[in-house]
């Protein structure tokens, strides 16, 4: 192997470059520009007094740019996730160029961490460009989120158990909620009513109070209460009228959405309450009344006239 010139040793320094002859010299780059990336990341978790982690712990190869993904965490793990762009763009470009070395990266149990971090990165990353109107690169990386979060669903449960399924089902919930976001910036409501289903029904099943739901309280537009049955029954007319009518619930006064979601649960369910009562008594008083009839035979419980009213004056806009 030939041996550099001093000109050209001084050229390839200045501009960060290493000849593709010389993969001793490459390795030796890299092992630099992560010592450096390391030494950055410590200086930074010192100054916010954050306890110092390894991020360096990997399972099976590493992708050759594996410096991009240390770079892009350390804004995210300071605490000033929306200061990372240029990081986060270089991590993400060498994602798309080297897709299958990545995938198969993270398609290790040993890189779930890694995995999730990243899942993070690209939903913020996303979120810059939606916010800004660059929707076609806000939907490509939105689809590269969904890959590697799916590996990271794939290995969640294996690599820490259900604290890492509860934040695997977090991050789906946001990555549905950036790509409703889109979908609707871009006027495929028709495409919002599954994702609407689905972030209603993460809302639900983590018992998200009125305050952080993002989408179950809008139940209450077409009179139904939000309960798991609810929503269930609801048809896809049903969630697109939820869907269309989110422009007008953005000017309506929290309070008033809130007491109308309440009015909608107590009258349903006082007239659960009242239709089994009723039920029970009639069919325990016929002669020859088996005890297994009764819980056969009780109706669905119907929300009452005076939620129905409540929700057509939503509907209507006479709720302000």
């Amino acid at each position: 192997m030939a041996n550099l010139s001093e000109e050209e040793a001084a050229i390839n320094q200045m501009f960060g470059q290493i000849l593709m002859s010389d993969p001793e010299a490459a390795a030796k780059q890299e092992k630099e520009k992560y010592k450096n990336s390391t030494k950055d990341l410590k200086k930074v978790y010192r100054q916010k007094d954050i306890p110092i982690m390894t991020f360096s712990q990997t399972s099976g190869p590493r992708p050759a740019n594996f410096h991009l993904y240390e770079q892009a965490i350390m804004p995210f793990c300071a605490g000033e996730a929306f200061k990372g762009e240029r990081q986060y763009t270089a991590y993400y470009q060498d994602m798309e160029t080297n897709k299958d070395a990545w995938m198969s990266f993270f398609d290790n149990v040993g890189n779930n961490v890694q995995a999730e971090r990243t899942c993070g990165v690209l939903g913020t990353l996303a979120t810059m460009y939606r916010q800004r109107g660059e929707l076609v690169e806000a939907e490509a990386v939105l689809e590269m989120e969904g890959a590697v979060l799916e590996l990271y669903g794939k290995h969640c449960l294996a690599a820490g158990g259900q604290p890492a399924k509860t934040c695997f089902d977090a991050l789906t919930y946001k990555w549905h909620i950036i790509k409703y976001n889109l979908y609707y910036q871009t006027s495929r409501k028709r495409e919002c009513i599954g994702l609407c289903r689905k972030v209603m029904a993460h809302e639900l099943e983590y018992g998200y109070d009125f305050d952080k739901q993002q989408f179950l309280f809008m139940l209450s537009v077409i009179g139904k209460a939000p309960t798991k049955r609810c929503l269930e029954q609801c048809t896809d007319d049903e969630i697109y009228k939820i869907v269309t009518a989110q422009e007008d619930l953005t000017q309506q006064d929290p309070l008033v959405l809130k007491k109308n979601r309440e009015d909608v649960l107590n009258g349903e369910l006082a007239a659960a309450a009242t239709k089994k009562s009723l039920t029970e008594a009639t069919l325990t008083n016929a002669p020859g009344a088996r005890p297994y009839t009764i819980a056969a035979r009780i109706a669905k419980p119907k929300i009452g006239r005076s939620t129905r009213r409540v929700a057509k004056n939503i509907e209507g806009g006479a709720v302000s």
